[in-house]
């Protein structure tokens, strides 16, 4: 991707799992998809896997972890759509 950011809006159900994100071959980043309104439902929501990047092009693996916060049911990731800025 290019730019200075990436992200991704995703919808964080009871089964939200932890995504892990690297950039540009960096430390793996854990982000928690879980959020306090997931408990109910299908929660719509921004998370941010890198900010602050220098200007250009940059390359992010990223990976769905097998473990996940204590309050969820599952592992899983509904991305809806990847933002950069």
């Amino acid at each position: 991707f290019k730019g200075r950011a990436l992200g991704a809006y995703v919808l964080a159900g009871p089964d939200a799992g932890v995504m892990e994100v690297s950039v540009d071959g960096g430390e793996w980043k854990r982000v928690d998809l879980y959020h306090r309104h997931s408990r109910g439902l299908n929660y719509p929501r921004t998370v941010m896997f890198a900010a602050d990047l220098k200007g250009g092009e940059h390359t992010a693996k990223i990976r769905l972890s097998e473990e996940s916060n204590s309050k969820s049911k599952g592992t899983s990731a509904r991305i809806l759509q990847f933002t950069v800025n």
